[in-house]
């Protein structure tokens, strides 16, 4: 079909597939070539980057708004992780469990560098501090190579593996409440 594809993964779960995205679809292609829409409209807004985990859920880097939506071997679509201060571009899964976002190019109209983030079971987003993107472009590919994570910085054609350890994100959640509690003390 002339479609702009913009996210291409693989899938053996239940059986070997290829999921291709292009600005409002996810099609599931099988081995005998059949196309399906598996994920349409709705949530689904320039989906770029793509990725599943162990059980088979597929993640979309919905880039058109600036989130990450998890969708359900199903096809139920939902959103993951909301409220993204970047773009999201390309995902990957780690071998640590943690789902792998990229941004390409600064996003929120400037003030955010383009970078790689982690984003844990919850969908809470931490950055992973790393050296500078080599130009307002950054990095234009992310992928788990040996058990780490690696970008390519197309300035000077290197791939670069991060060194990541885990964190502790188990006080996240009462942060947050203890957050709100706080903002609705001060405004009372």
């Amino acid at each position: 079909r002339d479609r702009d594809v913009t996210g291409v993964q693989t899938c053996a779960l239940p059986i070997w597939a290829l999921y291709i995205s292009d600005t409002a679809t996810i099609w599931r292609v099988t081995l005998d070539g059949q196309a399906t829409p598996f994920a349409t409209g709705g949530l689904l807004n320039r989906p770029l980057g793509l990725a599943f985990d162990a059980s088979g859920n597929l993640y979309a880097a919905n880039n058109g708004n600036w989130n990450i939506l998890k969708i359900t071997p199903a096809g139920v679509v939902s959103v993951f992780s909301d409220g993204l201060p970047f773009q999201p571009t390309w995902l990957r899964m780690g071998p640590d469990g943690y789902l792998y976002a990229m941004t390409a190019q600064y996003s929120n109209y400037g003030t955010v560098p383009p970078g790689v983030f982690r984003i844990d079971t919850q969908g809470y987003v931490e950055r992973i501090t790393m050296f500078s993107a080599p130009d307002q472009y950054g990095y234009n590919a992310l992928a788990v190579i040996n058990g780490k994570i690696c970008v390519n910085n197309g300035v000077d054609f290197h791939l670069y593996c991060l060194n990541v350890t885990p964190q502790d994100t188990s006080q996240l959640p009462a942060m947050s409440a203890a957050l709100t509690g706080a903002v609705q003390y001060t405004l009372a």
